[in-house]
């Protein structure tokens, strides 16, 4: 910009000598000339230095910022040069006139980068970050630096009938040359040799040392020789990665045909059972099948998938992100590290043991994770609004804002990138602002049970009890058995002070599932609230084992009913005091190993307060809920019907406390 300016001042006061004597103009009007000339000189530097003109429109440019903890920031690609082994393969160009041939040139660049990932030596970005720059024609040397490579595979694909013409090209991403390119003219049916081609073509370029047993050759997976259920797989795969209720039934439809053509196709068995799973009415799915169906449904399609490929790494990252949700996390934990030893590079088998870690509580362990899982997929939307929670989670909320913004702006059909900011501002006490984001996630996923429910818990938090009903009640019809449905109806019912209805509730919703554990749960805290402790202690005494664990996850993921409080308040009310005193300190253990693992929860402060006031200590309870309330703590109509709270509930500095909440 310095040499653009300092070029054409010097033609405006070059033509300006020579005109301005001609025109009469007085002498001293060329000298202003030079003297704005060099008064714009500095002007111009600091705009240029503040403002970048990009494909956008002239836009303020982005600070840099430091990294904090290892963790990058927002938006980039990791700091470390690439190495010389690593590829981006990009989408494939339908060139040709069959316009509905998309998930087909998506489905064999996706296939290429499979291969080439089981490939020792060679480090593959991942296909959601690889897929970003589908059809936006970026520099290669732009591309190169984003997802951290040295090296990108483009191609086109040309498909008439039953003849299709690819063409692929590797490319350096440092300066944009080509390293090597091939083009292949093939029938339908040859187009697993035409994947093998590519891919071996490409490795022959990297001059990669493959692994002395392969033999030169790039090992294989289990795929199928059936080109229809191939053609279904990648269709399926196509509508699975869009990552929303409607493309991933659609994707069930897929894979399931494919599996009926094959039914050794093992592939299809993991693509199938992952659908399920996300279509989970969990916080972490999409949809609203219910979680034990859910699981149901994907267990024996996992199983399968393994007896075909016992080697298949993604199978063992399916087997355990469906172990954590079922509950057994240690046996989750294992099978996502037998998936990174088999496939190091799947970015999911990290941010899925990521997950697995916190619930047991190992949040720097998880925190790397999600790391890692970003340096393999820096473009992925999950991966970096995982990196924005966990940014969340330790309290480094600008780190998270930009995390949170940043996905919105590459994704803004992602509804968790916006329940994100929602949290964050909730956290920061912006209840208002929190609002407008919980409505922003209702109105791209309307359909989602679980963003209503928290649309409604908001607006519990804010006083508005009708409001919060209506949420809930919309989330219910959407889906009745979604657990979030059922707390927050309880929530209702207990901020209304309906504590007979509520047992009549939760009875009749053990009724319906005897062996459910929240649900025995569920009734023991109604009993309580209703004053019958034998009652409470029987169901509680039901569950005890799994207390923790669920206290554990409530201040790490999502806040749930301190269960463990109220069955230590029970015992303490019965006069078993060793019983309450040894769970009490299981609470306390558990409070003091989050914050040595760094956690920034207000919930914790909380639960700070209500072991204060089961051991009588009131101000030392008052103190911790001031504490948690300058920390972002809203949750006023909890704690005014909460059990454990009960001994200073009349202490008229508690309820001036409550009455600032709500204000």
């Amino acid at each position: 910009m310095a040499l653009v300016y300092f070029v054409s001042a010097w033609l405006v006061v070059e033509i300006s000598s020579v005109v301005f004597e001609p025109l009469q103009i007085p002498e001293w009007a060329l000298t202003l000339v030079i003297l704005l000339a060099l008064l714009g000189f500095p002007v111009i530097l600091i705009l240029a230095w503040v403002f970048d003109i990009t494909d956008k429109g002239i836009q303020r440019t982005q600070p840099l910022e430091e990294e904090r903890e290892g963790v990058s920031t927002a938006g980039s690609a990791p700091d470390a040069p690439p190495s010389r082994q690593s590829i981006a393969v990009l989408p494939f160009a339908n060139i040709g006139e069959e316009k509905e041939n998309e998930y087909f040139c998506d489905g064999l660049a996706e296939d290429v980068l499979i291969r080439l990932s089981r490939v020792k030596g060679i480090r593959v970005a991942a296909r959601s970050s690889a897929f970003a720059f589908k059809g936006k024609h970026d520099d290669i040397r732009v591309i190169g630096e984003q997802l951290s490579v040295a090296t990108v595979l483009e191609g086109t694909v040309r498909k008439a009938g039953d003849k299709v013409r690819i063409t692929a090209r590797l490319v350096n991403a440092a300066d944009g040359y080509e390293l090597w390119s091939g083009t292949y003219d093939r029938q339908l049916d040859d187009i697993f040799k035409v994947q093998d081609e590519i891919s071996l073509a490409v490795v022959d370029a990297f001059q990669c040392s493959l692994v002395p047993d392969a033999e030169g050759e790039i090992p294989t997976r289990q795929t199928t020789e059936n080109i229809e259920a191939y053609k279904l797989y990648l269709m399926g795969r196509h509508q699975f990665h869009k990552r929303n209720e409607a493309s991933l039934q659609s994707a069930v439809n897929y894979f399931r045909q494919a599996i009926a053509l094959d039914e050794e196709f093992a592939l299809a068995y993991t693509g199938l059972s992952d659908a399920y799973l996300l279509l989970a009415n969990h916080g972490a799915g999409y949809g609203n099948l219910p979680l034990q169906e859910s699981v149901s449904l994907a267990t024996p399609l996992v199983a399968r998938a393994l007896e075909l490929d016992p080697e298949l790494g993604e199978a063992h990252a399916s087997r355990g992100h469906l172990l954590r949700l079922q509950g057994d996390h240690a046996a989750a934990e294992a099978e996502l590290r037998r998936a990174m030893e088999l496939n190091p590079d799947y970015p999911m088998a990290h941010v899925w043991l990521g997950l697995a870690l916190g619930n047991k509580g190992r949040l720097k362990e998880a925190r790397a994770e999600f790391q890692r899982a970003y340096e393999l997929d820096p473009l992925s939307p999950i991966v970096n609004t995982n990196l924005g929670f966990d940014n969340l989670r330790f309290g480094h909320f600008e780190d998270a804002r930009r995390q949170f913004m940043w996905v919105i702006d590459l994704d803004p059909a992602f509804p968790v990138a916006y329940s994100g900011m929602a949290q964050l501002e909730r956290t920061l006490g912006n209840l208002r602002s929190a609002l407008e984001w919980r409505q922003k996630a209702v109105n791209v996923s309307p359909n989602r049970s679980y963003y209503h429910c928290l649309l409604g818990g908001l607006r519990l938090e804010m006083g508005d009890i009708d409001g919060a009903e209506k949420a809930i009640e919309h989330a219910a019809v959407l889906a009745p058995d979604n657990p979030a449905v059922i707390e927050h109806k309880i929530a209702l019912l207990i901020a209304r002070a309906q504590h007979e209805a509520l047992l009549r509730y939760t009875l009749d919703l053990l009724a319906e599932k005897p062996d459910d554990k929240l649900s025995l749960a569920n009734v023991a805290q109604a009993h309580l609230l209703c004053g019958d402790l034998d009652q409470a202690a029987s169901y509680y005494g039901q569950v005890s084992s799994l207390l923790i664990g669920w206290l554990n996850n409530s201040l790490v993921w999502n806040w749930s009913y301190p269960h463990a409080l109220n069955y230590a308040n029970t015992q303490a009310q019965l006069g078993r005091a060793g019983e309450s005193e040894d769970l009490l300190a299981k609470c306390v253990s558990l409070v003091e190993a989050l914050q040595e693992e760094g956690i920034a929860n207000p919930e914790i402060q909380y639960v700070r307060a209500a072991i204060h006031a089961l051991h009588d200590k009131n101000a030392e309870a008052l103190a911790a809920l001031r504490e948690a309330r300058s920390q972002g703590w809203r949750r006023a109509w909890w704690a005014s019907r909460d059990p454990s709270l009960a001994g200073i509930a009349k202490d008229g500095a508690f309820t001036a406390l409550l009455d600032s909440v709500s204000a």
